[in-house]
């Protein structure tokens, strides 16, 4: 039997719930964002948490929607629609965490001062 489609389905329920965080928490979601909450609060005051927190809900809905539809793939097609979920999921992170030699990602975007 395909059991597959529970995996994509609980990842698709995982990020979708950390849409929801994202969306609803405020400012107070961007302490879930990796190295965002180990700045000071002086540092903090130097970043678009607007920014942050739209670009990380999109990023966890956009997620949502892959492993979402490769559980239907899986379900109702085949379980071979796992893996191309797995792949653009993997693709994904991927271009989200890229960064240039100079200026890391997460400096070049949301600071507001330079």
């Amino acid at each position: 039997m395909n059991e597959l489609y529970l995996l994509c389905f609980g990842l698709a329920l995982i990020f979708f719930l950390y849409f929801l965080a994202f969306v609803f928490l405020g400012n107070h979601a961007c302490n879930m964002v990796p190295g965002y909450n180990f700045k000071l609060p002086a540092e903090r005051a130097h970043y678009n948490e607007k920014k942050l927190r739209r670009d990380s809900a999109g990023f966890c809905l956009v997620l949502a929607l892959i492993f979402l539809l490769g559980g239907l793939g899986c379900r109702f097609w085949s379980e071979l629609c796992f893996w191309p979920a797995i792949v653009l999921a993997a693709a994904w992170i991927l271009k989200y965490i890229c960064y240039d030699r100079k200026k890391s990602r997460f400096d070049r975007r949301y600071r507001i001062d330079d």
